[in-house]
């Protein structure tokens, strides 16, 4: 059942990656290069989510999301941080004319993740001690980004990733968001 679902659910991306293939191009498309928002990237064993930053020069963008989360519970605290970067390059882009305009690219992705678990109990906090795990991410795949009403700006990305060296794992991944573009 798994596979049939995560089948289905990149055949739903693939498809709405393609729409803007068959748009007409424009050449004129510099207005509102840089945007904020939150992003998510879903990889094997590993996430990146949180704020998100891009901008674009011209045919290259550069995208950074950083995220995280601090817990301390009373027998156990753990915080977790990850950090992406994705130079991005424009394949194709539709026409800026219109109050909705998308645009097709290839991405990389350099990234890490870590987990920083703190075990300790009442009184007995000397005899255990903080675990440090942190991973190395990579990636490439291409993405869509569709801006309607010229600033609300929907990136859906797919591709392979993997991380290492103490969670390994590499497969398909996805990457959702929602920016402000201005």
């Amino acid at each position: 059942m798994k596979k049939i679902t995560k089948l289905l659910l990149s055949g739903l991306v693939l498809l709405a990656a393609a729409f803007p293939v068959f748009a007409e191009e424009n050449s004129d498309w510099d207005c509102n290069s840089t945007a904020l928002g939150t992003s998510a990237s879903f990889i094997p064993e590993h996430t990146i989510y949180g704020l998100n930053y891009q901008h674009w020069w011209d045919n290259f963008g550069l995208d950074v999301t950083v995220g995280g989360y601090f817990n301390n519970a009373y027998s156990y605290s753990d915080s977790y941080l990850c950090v992406g970067v994705k130079p991005q390059f424009q394949v194709y882009k539709t026409d800026p004319s219109k109050k909705h305009m998308a645009k097709v690219y290839i991405w990389g992705l350099a990234g890490c993740t870590g987990q920083i678990n703190n075990p300790y109990n009442y009184g007995d906090s000397a005899s255990k001690k903080s675990e440090y795990v942190f991973d190395g991410i990579a990636g490439v795949g291409f993405g869509t980004e569709v801006i309607c009403w010229n600033h609300l700006s929907l990136p859906i990305e797919v591709g392979l990733a993997g991380g290492i060296p103490n969670s390994p794992a590499f497969g398909f991944c996805s990457s959702f968001g929602l920016r402000f573009r201005f």
